[in-house]
């Protein structure tokens, strides 16, 4: 080891220190602003004040320690005062922060740390020159504050490190155990000498005791991987401040979270999320002083931030007491913005049309602001919570309030999963997302608007064909089984996997080769030293989409050729032409119209009509009046009508199952391939 190893591991131990004293501090002045102090908080931020000024000098950082001695005489200046601090002095209290902060994560002096030295001195004249403490000639001094005990702190690489030995011991495991079953069934089959029995019973206990030993170092790994929550959750109450004086509000926040953790990676991609929804609290949740004083409210709004641990789940709660939610507005924003058809939006539930906040580019906001009306924002919130795992759920109270609540995995070292074959390939899925495991001859395929579907206690699932998705071929299994799955909101049915047998490992990356496949989380290490992919299962539905997939044709090549007129009707020139040039391809005979005024009339003209295929959203006639006018004509037979819209909400499909449709493709899943899958099974003998 060089000289400068200790140092710069001493360093880096007091940068993480550092942080989380500025935090304590950061807290502590906003709730000494706010009149609403945590007990003992006083006392936190002075120690933590004259700890961490000590620990600057210590370290050689003379503009640091300086710096934080001026700091903590305007800190106990205001402390020491019968009223609230005035606002110019927070400011400067909080760009001393800043600064500080920032000086410590560059090891320099910048120019926002002089300049706060010099507004401090200014602010207090009767002040000397701050002095820094001085450094010891010797480090052992340094060992006394703990910065030289390399447990105190256990920088991210350390933790990598130990993550990767923790994935190889899993392995080893799952090798031992693979080599015992083989030796057992050699001495069961009377291959092996007698010897065969001392060592079968040494490997068993070899897989017992190392399989104490990876669950006792997983659970050491997530210790030390393990931070305070309050750290993150500290920085957020300066946020709301700074944009509360900025939009002229009044606003108080609070945080609860003390003493719970979570794994540090966790809390790293939920800083972008809280960010977000207490930004918006502020913007649109709390609202300016005049209306709440209107409304028999407070002046000042309040926010709350809570944190608690649930089993295994970090549950963090932004609450406001603002106005609520404008349900109607939101639904209103929905049908202009052309994420759903008005008659569709007026029949879902204020749930359901809360789900479309998190829409991407979503907002209310007639204007674009510094702070809102951009439509990004809660996109971000959900796409970031569900990457981790976990879900986030809007409960709105009119008049009284909104909370956002985020529930994510504390940590996640060693993954549950079920491993699975399909086609030739290995794979394994999230344990935590399998439901069950059901025989496919009790659940038939049926033919649903989404395309095939099986039903589960009388509701449909939509059936996804993982060998098709996959690209795997499709292997027959005589007693074939279906998984039941489900991922955020959407549950499945796993169709073409076959081996299920349960497994705990490590997931890593995927790497630069499966980067951007969709349809992949991350890989697993299997025994035989091949690698099980993962699957990411909230894509598969809308992938199913695309596969040519139906009873009536399984199997069966989708260059078929038909004999069969069809009438397509869509007001998009370009889009009408895609769609018969498709059909074309087939040898379907097409018939067009630009709206459903001109395809009643193409109906009349055409009684051998085999199929209508329609938009929803057309100038004149709308596809939904469309097809329930040609319901009330009279025909020799039934014509089915397939949807091919840019809706995809549960509410069209409802609205459009309600006037007759028989079958529902969604514009961003369209391709040759998905509207042959949709309409062949109306077309072929």
């Amino acid at each position: 080891m060089t000289t400068d190893e200790p140092r710069a591991r001493r360093l880096e131990t007091f940068r993480s220190l550092a942080a989380e004293r500025l935090g304590h501090v950061s807290l502590g002045w906003i709730e000494l602003e706010q009149g609403a102090l945590a007990p003992g908080r006083v006392e936190t931020m002075m120690r933590e004040l004259h700890t961490l000024k000590g620990e600057a000098g210590l370290m050689g950082l003379a503009a640091v320690a300086a710096a934080l001695h001026l700091l903590e005489d305007l800190v106990g200046a205001a402390v020491r005062a019968a009223t609230a601090p005035p606002p110019e002095l927070g400011d400067l209290v909080l760009a001393g922060i800043d600064a500080i902060g920032a000086a410590v994560t560059a090891g320099d002096d910048p120019p926002a740390l002089a300049a706060f030295v010099r507004a401090a001195q200014a602010r207090l004249p009767s002040a000397a020159p701050a002095a820094a403490a001085p450094a010891p000639a010797t480090t052992p001094a340094a060992a006394a504050l703990g910065l030289d005990d390399p447990t105190s702190r256990i920088d991210t690489r350390q933790l990598e490190r130990l993550g990767d030995a923790v994935a190889e011991l899993v392995l080893i495991r799952h090798r031992l155990a693979d080599a015992l079953a083989t030796v057992a069934r050699a001495r069961g089959t009377g291959d092996g000498d007698d010897g065969l029995g001392l060592v079968v019973g040494r490997l068993r206990d070899d897989v017992r005791r190392l399989a104490a030993t990876t669950a006792g170092l997983d659970a050491l790994a997530r210790e030390l991987r393990m931070v305070p929550v309050e750290r993150l959750l500290s920085r957020f109450p300066l946020v709301a401040r700074d944009l509360a004086r900025e939009l002229g509000k009044v606003v108080r926040v609070t945080v609860i979270g003390n003493g719970v953790e979570a794994d540090r990676a966790v809390l790293e991609q939920l800083q972008g999320p809280l960010l977000h929804l207490v930004r918006n609290a502020v913007d649109h949740g709390i609202e300016p002083a005049a209306e709440r004083l209107a409304a028999g409210k407070g002046e000042a709004g309040t926010i709350t931030i809570r944190a608690d641990v649930i089993g295994t789940s970090l549950r963090v709660q932004v609450r406001d007491d603002g106005g609520g939610i404008d349900i109607d507005a939101v639904r209103k924003s929905a049908v202009e913005r052309g994420l759903i058809e008005a008659p569709s939006a007026r029949i879902l539930s204020d749930d359901q049309i809360l789900a479309y906040l998190f829409s991407s580019g979503f907002s209310t906001r007639k204007s674009v602001t510094p702070v809102s009306g951009r439509g990004v924002g809660l996109d971000v919130v959900r796409a970031t919570t569900e990457a981790l795992g976990g879900t986030v759920t809007t409960h709105n109270y009119p008049g009284r309030g909104t909370s956002f609540v985020l529930l994510v995995p504390v940590s996640a070292l060693i993954t549950g999963l079920m491993l699975v074959e399909i086609g030739d390939g290995r794979y394994a899925l999230p344990a935590a997302e399998v439901r069950a495991v059901l025989p496919a001859a009790d659940h038939p395929v049926v033919d649903s608007i989404d395309g095939p579907a099986i039903r589960v206690a009388g509701e449909l699932v939509p059936l996804v064909p993982l060998p098709e998705i996959l690209g795997e071929p499709q292997v027959t299994v005589a007693d074939a089984r279906l998984i039941l799955a489900r991922s955020g909101e959407i549950t499945m049915a796993l169709a073409g996997t076959r081996g299920h047998r349960d497994r705990e490992a490590v997931i890593r990356d995927p790497g630069p080769i499966l980067e951007g496949n969709p349809y992949v989380r991350g890989g697993i290490d299997l025994e035989d030293g091949s690698v099980a992919l993962v699957l990411e299962l909230d894509r598969m539905v809308t992938a199913a989409r695309g596969v040519a997939v139906s009873a009536r044709h399984k199997g069966g090549p989708i260059t078929s050729q038909v004999t069969a007129k069809v009438l397509v009707v869509e007001d998009s020139v370009i889009m009408r032409d895609i769609i018969a040039e498709a059909l074309r391809a087939h040898g379907v005979e097409v018939i067009e119209a630009a709206d459903g005024v001109e395809a009643l009339a193409a109906l009349e003209l055409h009684p051998d009509l085999r199929l209508l295929v329609t938009d929803l959203e057309m100038p004149r006639m709308d596809g939904f009046e469309l097809i329930r006018r040609m319901r009330l004509q009279p025909r020799p037979t039934r014509l089915p009508a397939v949807v091919v819209s840019t809706r995809g909400s549960d509410a069209d499909k409802l609205a459009a199952i309600e006037v007759g449709a028989d079958a529902y493709l969604v514009k961003a899943d369209f391709s040759r391939e998905s509207l042959w899958s949709h309409i062949a099974r109306f077309l072929l003998p």
